[in-house]
């Protein structure tokens, strides 16, 4: 559910921080830019805080905190409110990518770890096209703006279905 959300943003992010909110192409590079790098840094983090507090609890909380920044990011005025709330929701994001992959993994039976991390990534390959299709329908009748706040209250729902719905006995 939550790639769905995000795959709504991804080809219209640029758009509209460009036509909307009047950023220049460096402005949007620098920060896209930025919150791929921070990769560096919140990846091994997050890693060894979900080993400390518990991959759940961990994703459900960097999960949280993306969302909350997200969500922050486009109801903020100006160029700098937006870039830090948006590089933020990024760092957040990466930082429970590590407990996410742990969760795949134990769910997978042992011997088919391999195969559990291959199904895991369909779901992405399946709803990125259909996203965009849903995008393009939103900014179309309603425009841009509309497709993140559908994005927000995807992301909300999705999170309280992993949180509610996802059993994890250690």
């Amino acid at each position: 559910m939550r790639r769905f959300g995000g795959g709504l943003t991804t080809g219209f992010l640029s758009i509209w921080l460009a036509e909307a909110q009047g950023w220049t192409i460096g402005q949007i590079g620098m920060m896209l830019g930025i919150s791929s790098l921070m990769g560096i840094i919140a990846s091994p983090l997050g890693g060894e805080l979900a080993s400390r507090y518990g991959e759940k609890r961990w994703f459900s909380g960097t999960l949280l905190g993306s969302y909350a920044f997200f969500a922050l990011a486009f109801f903020a005025k100006g160029f700098w409110p937006f870039f830090i709330l948006f590089i933020s929701h990024r760092f957040f994001g990466i930082l429970g990518m590590p407990a996410g992959m742990t969760l795949t993994a134990r769910f997978s039976p042992r011997k088919q770890r391999g195969v559990g991390f291959a199904l895991s990534s369909i779901p992405i390959n399946v709803v990125m096209p259909i996203a965009a299709l849903v995008a393009a329908y939103i900014a179309d009748t309603f425009g841009l703006y509309y497709i993140f706040l559908t994005t927000m209250v995807i992301y909300f729902i999705g999170l309280a279905i992993f949180q509610f719905g996802v059993r994890i006995v250690d």
